[in-house]
């Protein structure tokens, strides 16, 4: 987000949850966390304009890919991905791998 001069909201109802894992977010909700940042889980994460995003997703859906819009990109200017859950910014801890 920094490089980009972006920032990123995630609507967390919207992120497409394994039923697994839904079943050990409702044991312990503190699991929710291990949704953001935890497991092996692959999923490819990508943008495209407003504009573009029906035919983007048609045009994905054609090739029997599932596709979900979990969030914005705005220019609110503080850098950060915020997370929000029921109209409230999510606190999360950064667990996130870090490459170099």
């Amino acid at each position: 987000c920094k490089a980009s001069g972006v920032s990123i909201s995630v609507d967390y109802s919207a992120l497409p949850i394994s039923n697994s894992a839904k079943r050990e977010i409702v044991a312990n909700s503190t699991n929710k966390r291990l949704v953001l940042a935890g497991g092996d889980d692959y999923e490819i994460v990508f943008c495209c304009s407003p504009e573009d995003s029906s035919v983007v997703k048609s045009k994905v859906e054609e090739q029997g890919i599932a596709v979900t819009e979990i969030g914005r990109v705005t220019n609110r200017g503080d850098h950060y991905v915020s997370v929000i859950e029921g109209g409230s910014i999510m606190e999360i801890e950064d667990t996130s791998w870090r490459h170099f």
